[in-house]
């Protein structure tokens, strides 16, 4: 199925025989395994890196004249701190697996000024489902585009649904995706949270997502996550963040942060972490982050 879709992917990456990619991480996380073997179907370069080095990323890119970059966005806006000057040659930079919005896409423009900033959305059993592409970025960032051609999306009772002549061996469509998701009257889909993200808290449907998204737009959180606890019989809400510099109080980001959530939506702590844990594929891993809040719960 994935051999079938690389020519109409790798038309709206821009990948071909001449291209060089940049990726970083394991193979186990599939964005990686299928690009690797798209640009090999296309004759093209990877240049892969192993270990999480941001500064070894950027000298990486300079020196093996790389041209197009495949990073989730948490990695993508560390690079934005640490390349000061444009690299021209950049033409395609995508992306996947993480929320990215225009604010974002304007600071990659400013080091990549030739690069179409692509976000896509997709899963294993059917590849790419959606893209949106930088121009057509909105400040919501959770809008993940339009389809892909040969790809059919709908929302029933709110959950994504998706069809595609693409899909893996044993699948039959239409395919409910894990997802909760809308569609505007453009045809536009927007990501509305995990389904097992959507918890009950005082009788009422909270998204984590929604959270972490506003949790985000606060300029000196670089990444943030939520997770769902019981304790002593009661629901709470615990967020963690990783964070740049000069970084405010917690009690002034929890108090900023009242005026965008609800107060059932409103975590009981913010936990300030070094760096995100992150599992294989390179996502948040919410698993070890409870681990290590009940490991650390008498220091916080």
């Amino acid at each position: 199925s994935w051999a079938d879709f690389f020519p109409v992917q790798n038309r709206i990456f821009g990948i071909n025989k001449d291209s060089i990619l940049f990726a970083q991480g394991s193979l186990a996380f599939t964005g990686n395994m299928n690009l690797y073997m798209a640009q090999f179907y296309a004759g093209g370069t990877i240049i892969a890196e192993n270990k999480f080095n941001p500064k070894r990323w950027a000298y990486v890119i300079e020196k093996e004249n790389v041209d197009t970059i495949y990073l989730i966005p948490s990695k993508l806006k560390l690079l934005t701190d640490i390349i000061k000057t444009p690299c021209n040659n950049i033409k395609s930079v995508l992306s996947g697996s993480q929320s990215l919005g225009r604010e974002d896409a304007k600071k990659l423009k400013k080091i990549f000024p030739n690069a179409d900033i692509i976000l896509y959305y997709g899963a294993s059993e059917l590849s790419y489902i959606t893209y949106v592409k930088d121009k057509d970025m909105i400040s919501d960032k959770n809008l993940i585009g339009k389809p892909f051609p040969g790809v059919e999306v709908f929302i029933r009772n709110g959950r994504i649904y998706a069809s595609s002549n693409f899909h893996a061996e044993g699948i039959k469509c239409p395919y409910a995706l894990p997802d909760n998701g809308h569609m505007d009257e453009d045809g536009r889909l927007y990501f509305d949270g995990r389904s097992d993200d959507i918890v009950i808290i005082r009788g009422r449907k909270v998204s984590l997502t929604h959270i972490e998204n506003e949790l985000e737009k606060f300029e000196e959180i670089h990444e943030a996550a939520v997770i769902f606890a019981e304790e002593n019989e009661k629901e709470k809400l615990i967020a963690f963040a990783s964070t740049l510099k000069n970084t405010r109080n917690t009690n002034d980001i929890l108090c900023g942060l009242r005026q965008s959530l609800a107060s059932y939506e409103m975590p009981s702590k913010l936990i300030i972490l070094d760096k995100m844990f992150y599992n294989e594929s390179g996502k948040k891993d919410k698993k070890k982050l409870w681990k290590f809040y009940k490991n650390n719960i008498s220091f916080i």
